[in-house]
């Protein structure tokens, strides 16, 4: 997993977040100190050859009710990208 750090919460400037661990199909953060969050939809992250894999590396587990950790890891760093962009909302 690339290493992206996540900036601390804009609003309060505290460290501590809860996150989304792989259930559902919306990814979450929230500061838990202010509950200023960021989310996403997890499709919006997989490529269309991820979603729609042969061999079902990417797909959601019934079994768990939550995706395989490479989704989990690919989302979460969107995720971080996401909340750090509040730093600087002209970054792409």
């Amino acid at each position: 997993m690339a290493v992206v750090e996540l900036l601390p919460c804009r609003k309060c400037g505290q460290s501590d977040f809860d996150w989304w661990e792989g259930q559902g199909t919306q990814a979450w953060l929230y500061c838990k100190s202010c509950n200023q969050g960021e989310d996403i939809q997890v499709v919006d992250v997989l490529e269309y050859e991820e979603r729609y894999s042969e061999d079902g590396a990417h797909d959601f587990i019934e079994e768990t009710l939550s995706y395989p950790q490479i989704v989990i890891d690919k989302v979460n760093i969107e995720l971080i990208k996401e909340w750090n962009k509040r730093f600087n909302p002209t970054e792409k």
